[in-house]
């Protein structure tokens, strides 16, 4: 089970979170296509790790892991989105998440893209916590 598409994935999603970023700071979107954008994210990483389960040649669980933890942390994200409370809480685990997966994916050699990718989802997520 690997993402074939990383490097695409990651570029599209720095793209997707710089370009929320600036069309909701200078009033264009509101939050809506914003969660819409990051629940698609969201389901690709959980469609993934649901389909690492079924696979024939056998799992890898780290790949799981990771997934679920890119998964996690895209629902985090939809919550900072909206909540007003337990905002500091929520990026106190997405940073918690964001350790995890760097660790996962350093000791086991996983591909780089992810790292960046896993940089990216929490770098948007800062960025929802300081600007949103």
């Amino acid at each position: 089970m690997s993402l074939t598409y990383s490097k695409q994935i990651t570029l599209t999603y720095l793209i997707f979170s710089l370009g929320a970023a600036i069309l909701f700071s200078i009033g264009k979107i509101s939050l809506m296509p914003i969660a819409m954008g990051i629940t698609l994210y969201m389901l690709f990483f959980g469609f993934k790790t649901v389909m690492g389960f079924f696979e024939k040649n056998g799992t890898d669980k780290i790949d799981l892991f990771i997934y679920w933890g890119m998964t996690i942390q895209l629902s985090l994200q939809i919550a900072l989105l909206f909540l007003k409370v337990n905002r500091y809480e929520l990026l106190t685990f997405c940073t918690i998440l964001f350790i995890a997966i760097i660790i996962l994916c350093s000791r086991y050699k996983k591909k780089k893209e992810l790292i960046l990718l896993n940089f990216l989802i929490m770098m948007f997520s800062c960025t929802i916590y300081i600007n949103f």
